[in-house]
């Protein structure tokens, strides 16, 4: 029977075909179980701080919640409990008026995982949990939208490189094969570390990763797919029952 099945779910056309064979497809269905959690964590991260998570502590770049350790200042090669004391020429380096038996109150960072801070927090007091969630957003988006534009450019350029052919095939192949020496995150990086560093939005990061992509790697791949099906008998028979060029594009 499940043979049966699995041969059904091929062979049903559209949607239901296609929802039939992704199920079975296991990195496919693990992929999606990512994204879900993604997605709960992009609309768990503003509930939080708007009703439970203190701003002063939980916020993602001024949040803070050091751990202060208090010491006693003692002579120099005279500390016999490092948990408790420290030495007069080491406080020093922070406040050069402390004497020997004052207090010193020490910042105590990176901590780790607390029910307060599950999953700690950095060198600079800020908790981890709420970095990670802040930054959920601002990636799905990036991720999100990399995607599409890579797909749309790499189809949209492969398969009219291989519908158009000749000179429009070798502009777009000579193309693909430059941004192929570009590898997308590096240019990325650059520009954002320029002078347009402040006007690079999630979205903009994307369509400029997409754009790179697309006309690279993924255009080269797709216009060896289209090259194929252009040979296909039914491209053909298309041909001859007078389809245009925007129907047998598409």
């Amino acid at each position: 029977m499940s043979e049966i099945d699995d041969l059904d779910a091929v062979d049903r056309p559209g949607w239901r075909g296609f929802r039939s064979r992704f199920i079975r497809h296991q990195p496919g269905m693990i992929g999606v179980g990512l994204l879900v959690v993604f997605v709960l964590m992009a609309i768990v991260y503003p509930i939080l701080m708007a009703t439970i998570w203190p701003q002063a502590i939980y916020d993602p770049m001024t949040g803070n919640d050091s751990v202060v350790v208090e010491l006693e200042i003692v002579p120099d090669g005279q500390v016999t409990d490092p948990s408790s004391e420290i030495e007069v020429s080491v406080a020093r380096f922070q406040n050069p008026f402390y004497e020997i038996g004052d207090s010193y109150n020490q910042i105590s960072q990176p901590q780790p995982f607390t029910a307060r801070h599950p999953l700690g927090v950095d060198n600079l007091g800020r908790d981890v949990l709420s970095m990670t969630l802040a930054a959920t957003w601002p990636s799905f988006v990036v991720g999100t939208t990399a995607a599409l534009v890579t797909a749309a450019i790499g189809v949209g350029a492969a398969v009219i490189s291989a519908f158009y052919r000749g000179r429009t095939d070798a502009i777009l192949s000579q193309a693909s094969n430059a941004f192929m020496v570009l590898p997308a995150p590096l240019v990325v990086i650059i520009i954002g570390a320029g002078p347009f560093g402040d006007q690079l939005t999630p979205t903009r990061f994307g369509i400029l990763y997409g754009i790179i992509a697309g006309l690279g790697a993924t255009a080269i791949i797709v216009r060896t797919r289209a090259l194929t099906i252009m040979s296909m008998p039914f491209m053909d028979a298309a041909r001859v029952a007078g389809g245009g060029s925007r129907h047998l594009i598409a």
